[in-house]
């Protein structure tokens, strides 16, 4: 016997409600993207060579491309934070950033 089809149609749901919630189940957080859009503006063009990947209780993750590049993105986080948290009027997302080696340039060239 055939079930009968239930006559109210299934509520749909806002595309940017689904988006989001596809994101979070991959561990995504949308709330993280402006100040990852804040690293790339800091570091201007080499951005590309050193990407934001995590933010985690005010620590910003940066996945760096060459151990040489560490050394100086380390030598410049302080200068980093001011120009990251400035981005936010003063309040400071993020109070420290940690690199870890990594290959932005060949991850983005993957997915692009």
């Amino acid at each position: 016997m055939k079930r009968a089809r239930d006559p109210k149609p299934k509520k749909l749901a806002a595309a940017k409600d689904l988006i989001a919630a596809v994101l979070a189940k991959s561990g995504f957080r949308t709330g993280d993207f402006p100040v990852f859009d804040a690293w790339d503006r800091a570091l201007g063009p080499d951005a590309g060579k050193a990407r934001a990947v995590g933010l985690k209780n005010g620590r910003l993750f940066v996945e760096v491309d060459s151990p040489v590049r560490t050394h100086g993105l380390t030598l410049r986080k302080r200068e980093l934070l001011k120009k990251i948290n400035a981005a936010f009027g003063g309040s400071a997302p993020v109070f420290d950033i940690i690199f870890r080696p990594g290959a932005p340039g060949i991850s983005d060239e993957k997915h692009a």
